[in-house]
């Protein structure tokens, strides 16, 4: 059988920055997460994992969402804010990164669904515990201010959730920014053009998006040679004739 791998033909490659993993690692992660106990925590990071994966959008811009921002209707995030991580400061709001970065991405009926899911948990889980949200968050800490009121997700939670995902499942170690350069990488493989990525990513030059190309091309060459082993090891018209 002749198949085309997502991202690339090895099992974790790494583009110029970030590890990234091929389509069967993938795939294998997916199961996994999809067999997780149905928790708020496992949502959360589940959400989390899938909104990195399929918009393309940075750590910091997930992390900053609000519900206000997440149109589950039309399927948008509105990114127009990113959570700010400086050492020594609470977590804070701040403009995102570059005038690029402010965009609209589009997500599907399973990332909707996500988004309901782990909604109902949210607020099960603050109405439980008196909890209010002033800042309309859709990721926060479960640990509450002395207001009692939600304060913004520890900015490194996603990260070590993802690194113990890796660990105990044996699958390549990748960065939170890997499942950024997955996105890019499938959106170009499956005839998204370059422009539309950049805009997809919010970068300010096309030239940072192109990094992306070369785990394109060498996709292409794999399918190439797939396609010649197929046609060289197959038997010719005169020999299935002449049997």
């Amino acid at each position: 059988e002749m198949t085309s791998s997502l991202v690339g033909s090895e099992m974790c490659i790494r583009d110029r920055h970030y590890p990234i993993w091929d389509s069967e690692t993938l795939r294998k992660a997916m199961k996994i997460i999809e067999g997780m106990p149905h928790n708020l925590s496992n949502q959360k990071n589940k959400l989390m994992f899938y909104i990195a994966l399929t918009t393309g959008a940075r750590k910091g811009e997930f992390l900053g969402l609000s519900w206000d921002r997440v149109d589950l209707e039309r399927r948008e995030l509105k990114i127009t804010e990113a959570m700010k991580y400086v050492n020594g400061r609470k977590p804070f709001l701040g403009t995102p990164k570059t005038d690029a970065s402010v965009r609209t991405l589009y997500f599907d009926d399973f990332l909707k669904q996500l988004f309901l899911e782990y909604k109902a948990l949210l607020d099960e889980w603050l109405d439980n515990n008196k909890i209010t949200n002033p800042q309309n968050l859709v990721f926060i800490s479960r640990n509450a201010n002395e207001q009692n009121e939600a304060v913004p997700v520890n900015g490194d939670s996603f990260y070590l959730w993802l690194k113990r995902l890796c660990k105990k499942h044996n699958l390549p170690r990748i960065a939170v920014h890997s499942l950024r350069a997955m996105a890019a990488t499938n959106a170009l493989i499956s005839g998204m053009s370059l422009n539309m990525v950049q805009a997809m990513l919010g970068h300010t030059n096309i030239s940072t998006t192109s990094i992306y190309l070369r785990d394109v091309q060498d996709e292409r060459k794999k399918v190439t040679n797939l396609l010649s082993c197929l046609l060289y090891t197959s038997p010719s018209p005169r020999d299935s004739t002449s049997s």
